[in-house]
């Protein structure tokens, strides 16, 4: 992971996860720790190539906030490509925030959940852009 530092979004730091094939289980990748408490900005998925969206065989790329144990479920952000909802190679894509508030020592970490077989999934990372409180 590497952080950068802008005039005025804030801290960014990465999490990646390589090549997924379509399968019907879980993926989980990361371990940004906060240093800090922190408030999350916003989240972009990049990924290497483009991504198209479908309806019956997709997936739903979540950053979630594990806690300090490293046991919870809470997602910060999530966005799902069914049909229409596409990203272009190396395009930063938005994810839609639903918390944003971390404590210092909570874990965050990517998780894609598959609905039907998934889908072929190129390899990607999310950009995590954060401010201390």
């Amino acid at each position: 992971m590497s952080k950068y530092l802008f005039a005025d979004a804030g801290l960014i730091d990465t999490v990646c996860l390589p090549d997924v094939a379509g399968a019907n289980t879980a993926q989980t990748a990361g371990g940004f720790v906060a240093p800090k408490d922190i408030v999350i900005t916003s989240v972009y998925l990049v990924a290497d190539s483009a991504i198209t969206g479908q309806d019956t065989n997709t997936i739903t790329v979540s950053l979630r906030n594990y806690g300090s144990s490293g046991t919870g479920t809470s997602d910060i952000a999530s966005y799902t490509f069914t049909s229409g909802k596409n990203v272009g190679a190396r395009v930063p894509l938005a994810l839609s925030l639903s918390s944003t508030d971390v404590a210092q020592g909570e874990v965050l970490g990517e998780v894609l959940s598959l609905v039907g077989t998934g889908m072929t999934y190129p390899k990607h990372r999310l950009e995590i852009i954060y401010k201390y409180k």
